[in-house]
């Protein structure tokens, strides 16, 4: 999935394929967050739309994942300027599940990031998980 994507945008457009953004993971440590560079002008077709929507884009961050840096669940990294996250990074969490839900402030945001850190267990991870996975808006990786 993830070499047919990078080849549909080789083939698509000049830019280029992958996007890549410094972020603030755990404990101030500095986190790649790569997505596939899928534009705008991309989106007017069906296809790439609703890979945009299945959260396709995000794939590449799983090489953040295998390199110890992000996990599957937790709060996102943050944006530089912003406090270091409680705990690991993730691609998904408990503000991306209430974002599908309504629109989040920054601050609820970061409550839910402090709550997940607080009540941390095995079991949270794999309801977020299920939930990322079944919800009707597919994943929730930015």
């Amino acid at each position: 999935l993830i070499g047919g994507v990078a080849l549909g945008l080789r083939l698509r457009g000049s830019g280029p394929v992958l996007r890549r953004e410094e972020r603030i993971g755990y404990r101030g440590r500095p986190v790649v967050v790569r997505s596939f560079a899928i534009t705008d002008e991309m989106c007017d077709k069906a296809v790439w739309r609703l890979l945009a929507a299945a959260g396709v884009t995000a794939l590449p961050q799983l090489w953040s994942v295998a390199r110890g840096r992000m996990s599957l669940v937790g709060p996102r990294p943050r944006e530089p300027g912003f406090e270091a996250p409680p705990a690991r990074p993730g691609l998904t969490g408990l503000a991306q599940l209430a974002q599908l839900e309504r629109w989040l402030s920054v601050a609820e945001q970061l409550e839910l990031d402090e709550r997940y850190a607080q009540t941390w267990s095995l079991g949270l991870d794999a309801r977020i998980v299920w939930r990322t996975l079944t919800s009707s808006g597919g994943p929730t990786w930015p």
